[in-house]
Protein backbone atom coordinates (compact mmCIF):
# COMPACT_ATOMS: atom_id res chain seq x y z
CA UNK A 1 0.00 0.00 0.00
CA UNK A 2 0.94 3.38 -0.86
CA UNK A 3 2.77 2.69 -4.49
CA UNK A 4 1.17 5.87 -5.61
CA UNK A 5 3.26 8.23 -3.75
CA UNK A 6 7.32 6.63 -4.92
CA UNK A 7 7.26 9.32 -7.52
CA UNK A 8 6.50 11.92 -5.03
CA UNK A 9 9.40 10.77 -2.60
CA UNK A 10 11.73 10.47 -5.58
CA UNK A 11 11.35 13.79 -7.07
CA UNK A 12 11.38 15.23 -3.37
CA UNK A 13 14.25 13.68 -1.70
CA UNK A 14 17.60 14.50 -1.55
CA UNK A 15 19.68 12.53 -4.29
CA UNK A 16 22.92 11.80 -2.19
CA UNK A 17 20.61 11.30 0.80
CA UNK A 18 17.76 9.45 -0.01
CA UNK A 19 17.18 5.96 1.97
CA UNK A 20 14.67 3.22 3.03
CA UNK A 21 14.22 2.98 6.47
CA UNK A 22 12.46 0.35 8.27
CA UNK A 23 9.31 0.29 10.55
CA UNK A 24 6.71 -1.95 12.53
CA UNK A 25 5.38 -2.99 15.55
CA UNK A 26 7.27 -5.72 18.37
CA UNK A 27 7.33 -8.74 16.24
CA UNK A 28 6.20 -7.70 12.62
CA UNK A 29 10.15 -8.98 10.91
CA UNK A 30 11.33 -5.82 10.88
CA UNK A 31 14.77 -7.71 11.71
CA UNK A 32 14.72 -10.01 8.32
CA UNK A 33 13.41 -7.40 6.08
CA UNK A 34 16.30 -4.74 6.88
CA UNK A 35 18.64 -7.81 6.27
CA UNK A 36 16.61 -8.60 3.03
CA UNK A 37 16.96 -4.68 1.80
CA UNK A 38 20.64 -4.43 2.83
CA UNK A 39 22.03 -7.60 0.97
CA UNK A 40 19.75 -6.83 -2.33
CA UNK A 41 19.26 -3.24 -2.87
CA UNK A 42 21.28 0.01 -2.44
CA UNK A 43 20.62 3.79 -3.49
CA UNK A 44 22.79 4.65 -6.00
CA UNK A 45 23.56 8.24 -4.99
CA UNK A 46 23.31 8.19 -1.64
CA UNK A 47 26.46 9.38 0.14
CA UNK A 48 25.69 9.83 3.73
CA UNK A 49 25.04 5.83 4.67
CA UNK A 50 27.51 3.44 5.36
CA UNK A 51 24.68 0.62 3.90
CA UNK A 52 24.31 1.88 1.13
CA UNK A 53 20.60 3.66 2.09
CA UNK A 54 19.15 0.72 3.40
CA UNK A 55 18.71 2.00 7.37
CA UNK A 56 17.81 -0.36 10.27
CA UNK A 57 14.79 1.90 11.46
CA UNK A 58 13.22 5.16 10.45
CA UNK A 59 14.80 7.68 12.32
CA UNK A 60 12.23 8.44 15.00
CA UNK A 61 12.35 4.90 15.81
CA UNK A 62 11.09 1.90 14.20
CA UNK A 63 8.63 1.09 16.77
CA UNK A 64 7.56 3.74 17.63
CA UNK A 65 3.94 5.63 16.57
CA UNK A 66 4.33 7.56 13.07
CA UNK A 67 2.24 10.26 15.14
CA UNK A 68 5.87 11.41 17.04
CA UNK A 69 7.95 11.39 13.60
CA UNK A 70 8.64 15.21 14.48
CA UNK A 71 8.61 14.58 18.32
CA UNK A 72 11.17 11.53 18.57
CA UNK A 73 14.45 10.66 16.94
CA UNK A 74 16.27 7.44 17.77
CA UNK A 75 19.63 7.50 18.59
CA UNK A 76 22.42 8.57 16.59
CA UNK A 77 19.98 9.86 14.01
CA UNK A 78 19.80 13.58 15.15
CA UNK A 79 21.38 14.40 11.77
CA UNK A 80 19.14 12.82 9.56
CA UNK A 81 17.20 14.52 7.39
CA UNK A 82 13.72 12.33 7.98
CA UNK A 83 12.08 13.80 4.66
CA UNK A 84 14.85 11.55 2.60
CA UNK A 85 13.82 8.49 4.76
CA UNK A 86 10.95 6.48 2.92
CA UNK A 87 9.11 4.13 5.75
CA UNK A 88 8.51 0.71 5.14
CA UNK A 89 6.20 -0.37 7.59
CA UNK A 90 5.71 -4.11 7.94
CA UNK A 91 2.00 -5.46 9.04
CA UNK A 92 0.98 -8.31 10.34
CA UNK A 93 -1.99 -10.48 10.57
CA UNK A 94 -3.54 -9.17 13.81
CA UNK A 95 -4.34 -12.65 15.09
CA UNK A 96 -0.98 -14.37 14.51
CA UNK A 97 0.83 -11.38 15.91
CA UNK A 98 -1.07 -11.48 19.02
CA UNK A 99 0.02 -14.56 19.65
CA UNK A 100 3.25 -13.65 19.19
CA UNK A 101 3.18 -11.29 21.72
CA UNK A 102 1.94 -13.30 24.33
CA UNK A 103 4.69 -15.29 24.10
CA UNK A 104 7.25 -12.14 23.27
CA UNK A 105 5.49 -8.85 24.13
CA UNK A 106 8.87 -7.09 24.54
CA UNK A 107 7.66 -3.36 26.08
CA UNK A 108 4.41 -3.78 26.39
CA UNK A 109 2.48 -4.80 29.37
CA UNK A 110 -0.81 -5.91 30.32
CA UNK A 111 -2.47 -8.50 32.13
CA UNK A 112 -2.93 -11.89 30.97
CA UNK A 113 -1.87 -15.60 31.16
CA UNK A 114 -0.43 -18.18 29.14
CA UNK A 115 -3.93 -20.03 29.12
CA UNK A 116 -5.76 -16.70 28.47
CA UNK A 117 -3.90 -14.37 26.14
CA UNK A 118 -4.26 -11.74 24.58
CA UNK A 119 -7.02 -11.34 27.24
CA UNK A 120 -8.94 -8.79 25.15
CA UNK A 121 -12.44 -9.69 27.17
CA UNK A 122 -11.06 -9.43 30.68
CA UNK A 123 -11.22 -12.44 33.01
CA UNK A 124 -13.31 -12.02 36.35
CA UNK A 125 -11.36 -10.71 37.94
CA UNK A 126 -10.62 -8.17 35.44
CA UNK A 127 -14.34 -6.95 35.67
CA UNK A 128 -14.38 -6.78 39.56
CA UNK A 129 -12.25 -4.38 38.97
CA UNK A 130 -14.45 -2.48 36.87
CA UNK A 131 -12.13 -2.92 33.49
CA UNK A 132 -13.69 -3.42 30.54
CA UNK A 133 -10.66 -4.44 28.62
CA UNK A 134 -7.50 -5.46 29.38
CA UNK A 135 -5.28 -2.06 29.24
CA UNK A 136 -2.10 -2.35 27.25
CA UNK A 137 1.24 -0.01 28.12
CA UNK A 138 3.63 0.26 26.31
CA UNK A 139 7.13 2.01 26.89
CA UNK A 140 8.12 3.32 23.90
CA UNK A 141 11.25 5.42 24.12
CA UNK A 142 10.39 8.94 24.58
CA UNK A 143 7.56 8.26 26.66
CA UNK A 144 4.76 5.25 27.02
CA UNK A 145 1.54 4.69 25.78
CA UNK A 146 -1.85 3.15 26.97
CA UNK A 147 -3.97 1.53 24.44
CA UNK A 148 -7.61 -0.42 25.76
CA UNK A 149 -6.21 -3.75 24.85
CA UNK A 150 -3.87 -5.36 22.33
CA UNK A 151 -5.83 -5.19 19.68
CA UNK A 152 -6.22 -1.70 20.04
CA UNK A 153 -2.63 -1.29 20.26
CA UNK A 154 -2.45 -3.20 16.67
CA UNK A 155 -5.20 -0.85 15.00
CA UNK A 156 -3.96 2.19 16.41
CA UNK A 157 -0.24 1.59 15.67
CA UNK A 158 -1.13 0.67 11.66
CA UNK A 159 -3.58 3.00 11.17
CA UNK A 160 -1.48 5.54 12.34
CA UNK A 161 0.76 4.96 9.18
CA UNK A 162 -2.39 4.31 7.18
CA UNK A 163 -3.11 7.88 7.50
CA UNK A 164 0.13 9.46 6.96
CA UNK A 165 0.24 12.42 5.44
CA UNK A 166 3.83 11.74 4.21
CA UNK A 167 4.82 9.10 1.40
CA UNK A 168 4.85 5.48 2.79
CA UNK A 169 4.59 2.04 1.91
CA UNK A 170 3.04 -0.81 3.98
CA UNK A 171 3.80 -4.37 3.53
CA UNK A 172 2.70 -7.70 4.72
CA UNK A 173 4.85 -9.61 7.10
CA UNK A 174 3.76 -12.88 5.29
CA UNK A 175 4.66 -11.71 1.96
CA UNK A 176 8.16 -11.07 3.26
CA UNK A 177 8.00 -15.04 4.15
CA UNK A 178 6.53 -16.07 1.05
CA UNK A 179 7.05 -13.42 -1.94
CA UNK A 180 10.75 -11.76 -0.58
CA UNK A 181 12.19 -11.42 -4.05
CA UNK A 182 9.08 -9.83 -5.50
CA UNK A 183 8.22 -7.50 -2.75
CA UNK A 184 11.46 -6.60 -1.99
CA UNK A 185 12.34 -5.69 -5.82
CA UNK A 186 8.66 -3.41 -5.81
CA UNK A 187 10.00 -1.89 -2.39
CA UNK A 188 13.34 -1.06 -3.83
CA UNK A 189 11.99 0.61 -7.34
CA UNK A 190 9.70 2.48 -5.46
CA UNK A 191 12.46 4.39 -3.66
CA UNK A 192 14.38 4.67 -6.01
CA UNK A 193 17.01 1.82 -5.16
CA UNK A 194 18.99 -0.47 -7.48
CA UNK A 195 20.04 -4.02 -7.24
CA UNK A 196 22.94 -4.92 -5.22
CA UNK A 197 24.50 -7.52 -7.30
CA UNK A 198 25.11 -6.49 -10.54
CA UNK A 199 24.18 -9.84 -12.15
CA UNK A 200 20.89 -9.15 -10.16
CA UNK A 201 21.14 -12.20 -8.02
CA UNK A 202 18.98 -12.51 -5.13
CA UNK A 203 19.90 -12.80 -1.69
CA UNK A 204 17.67 -15.09 0.51
CA UNK A 205 18.61 -14.70 4.00
CA UNK A 206 17.94 -18.31 5.63
CA UNK A 207 19.78 -18.04 9.09
CA UNK A 208 17.72 -16.34 12.00
CA UNK A 209 16.88 -12.68 11.79
CA UNK A 210 16.29 -12.18 15.78
CA UNK A 211 19.86 -10.76 16.57
CA UNK A 212 20.37 -8.00 18.72
CA UNK A 213 20.39 -7.48 22.32
CA UNK A 214 16.60 -7.48 22.51
CA UNK A 215 16.02 -10.82 21.26
CA UNK A 216 18.84 -13.12 22.72
CA UNK A 217 16.83 -14.22 25.44
CA UNK A 218 14.07 -15.58 22.44
CA UNK A 219 13.82 -18.96 20.52
CA UNK A 220 14.87 -17.99 17.04
CA UNK A 221 12.96 -18.48 13.43
CA UNK A 222 15.04 -18.96 10.32
CA UNK A 223 13.84 -19.04 7.05
CA UNK A 224 12.58 -22.61 6.71
CA UNK A 225 10.81 -23.05 10.07
CA UNK A 226 9.35 -19.51 9.75
CA UNK A 227 7.48 -20.79 6.48
CA UNK A 228 6.24 -23.66 8.54
CA UNK A 229 4.75 -21.51 11.30
CA UNK A 230 3.74 -19.18 9.65
CA UNK A 231 2.03 -21.43 6.40
CA UNK A 232 -0.44 -22.96 8.94
CA UNK A 233 -3.21 -21.33 11.24
CA UNK A 234 -3.43 -23.75 13.34
CA UNK A 235 -2.37 -21.86 16.21
CA UNK A 236 -3.67 -18.20 15.49
CA UNK A 237 -6.77 -18.08 18.16
CA UNK A 238 -4.38 -20.09 20.61
CA UNK A 239 -5.64 -19.45 24.25
CA UNK A 240 -8.33 -17.19 22.89
CA UNK A 241 -12.01 -17.19 24.35
CA UNK A 242 -14.70 -17.62 22.71
CA UNK A 243 -16.11 -14.25 23.27
CA UNK A 244 -13.00 -12.75 22.07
Amino acid sequence: LGLERCQEFRDTATLDDASIGTAGMFNTGTNPFNMYIEANCVMPHNTHDSHGGMRFQVPWGKHMLASRKWTNTASHDFKVNKTNVLPVVLVRDPYSWMQSMCKHPYAAHWPHTAKHCPNLVPADGDRNRGDSTSRVKVNFNGGAEEFESLAHLWSQWNREYYNADYPRLMVRFEDLQFHAREMIDVICQCAGAVAKDPNDKFTYIVDSAKWGNGHQQYKQTNLITGMIKYGSDAKRVASMTKEE
